[in-house]
């Protein structure tokens, strides 16, 4: 133990008591020993008087042990095992890995850029309301998906004589058309230019006829049913607006007036390549 009074070093031996004579008035004693704390002791001496003075040490607290760490092996991850069901199940593939195959990528079909088709065709507004009867046929250019280019040609004629007399009538031009498509829908802008040709029969009339050209512009909304890739059918109305009409006179009698109008019906078949 080591020993100060008054900040000068006492008891150099190091024993646990020992004696000393001292002056009498105020001191301080220090007492310092490893692992204790320090202690400090005022102390009083008076003249002709003998004083013990008990000197305690406080152990200084000791520092928790560290905890040692504890090695803990891994653990092998769960085996999964393929659990076969009965029945109709209809496990996900996070539970059934083994039931579901990678979905392969859809193979995009060959884009189909041309298409010629054809079929019969009634025209109303050939010199009468009565339907008139023919053919159409023509092609188109896809330019994408929802916008066609096409170019057709169609001819028809007169079922009945106009204004019930002997006079056969018949309209054959060709259509260029611009079209819209959306699902199994489409429009067109159409533009026209035909002629019209009526014959006067020999048997009423002195023989004549009269030929005309009509050019015109118009719509036409229709459906299509695809039957294959490659096959489809069309359905489609026409209407179009011509730069004028028809006026057929028998001498002093007109027999048809017919207004710069034109409508037909058509239903075909198209082929796409």
């Amino acid at each position: 133990m080591r020993v100060t009074i008054d900040g000068k070093p006492k008891n150099r031996m190091g024993r646990s008591s020992f004696w000393i004579f001292m002056r009498s008035g105020d001191h301080e004693l220090r007492a310092t020993l490893d692992g204790y704390e320090e202690a400090i002791v005022p102390f009083t001496v008076k003249k002709r008087e003998d004083k013990q003075l008990p000197v305690t040490l406080k152990p200084l607290p000791v520092p928790a042990p560290p905890v040692p760490a504890v090695y803990e092996p891994e653990k092998d991850p769960p085996k999964v095992e393929r659990v076969v069901v009965g029945g109709d199940a209809n496990l996900p593939k996070q539970e059934d890995p083994w039931g579901y195959e990678d979905p392969r990528p859809a193979q995009k079909s060959e884009e189909k850029r041309w298409s010629i088709g054809g079929g019969p065709v009634v025209v109303f507004g050939v010199a009468s309301w009565m339907p008139a009867v023919g053919l159409v046929a023509g092609g188109s250019w896809r330019a994408s998906e929802y916008v066609s280019l096409g170019l057709e040609g169609r001819a028809a004629w007169l079922t009945t004589g106009v204004g019930g007399r002997q006079i056969a009538a018949m309209t054959a031009g060709g259509l260029l058309s611009a079209c819209g498509h959306w699902r199994w829908l489409f429009g067109c802008a159409l533009g026209h230019l035909g002629v019209m040709k009526g014959d006067f029969s020999a048997q009423s009339y002195q023989a004549a006829s009269f030929v005309d050209v009509y050019p015109g512009a118009g719509g036409r909304v229709g459906a299509q049913l695809r039957v294959s890739p490659s096959f489809r059918v069309d359905a489609a109305t026409d209407v179009l607006g011509l730069t004028k009409g028809t006026k057929i006179a028998v001498g002093q009698t007109v027999i048809v007036d017919q207004p710069p109008v034109m409508l037909s019906v058509s239903l075909g078949v198209g082929w796409e390549f």
